[in-house]
């Protein structure tokens, strides 16, 4: 759902950026308008709940129904965002695939 509402609001502020990207492409000095700088801001803090709200939900995840241990550091979390879920999805589907490897094995 955050990240529903951040699409929105990137949306939103594409109007202003482009007034930006504009302004520079003809040597001009840009003003930046408060509300572009809200809706940035905004745009911001709405994907950071996102990372945050999805990190916790695949810790509980993978650590009720399905406990394979997942442990996701905050740090990376808000600092690489995406990259760093992806990753951990990856290992993820690793340990999986190793299990049902294991499982057919026997």
């Amino acid at each position: 759902m955050f990240y529903l509402i951040a699409t929105v609001l990137i949306v939103m502020n594409l109007g202003g950026s482009w007034g930006v990207l504009i302004a520079l492409s003809r040597h001009q000095h840009h003003h930046p308008s408060v509300l572009s700088s809200l809706l940035s801001l905004a745009t911001w803090v709405v994907r950071l709940i996102a990372r945050f709200t999805l990190r916790d939900t695949l810790e509980q995840h993978f650590n009720g129904p399905e406990p394979l241990g997942l442990r996701m550091s905050a740090v990376m979390t808000f600092f690489f965002g995406g990259l760093y879920i992806q990753y951990k999805l990856n290992r993820i589907n690793e340990v999986k695939e190793a299990i049902r490897y294991q499982s057919i094995a026997r």
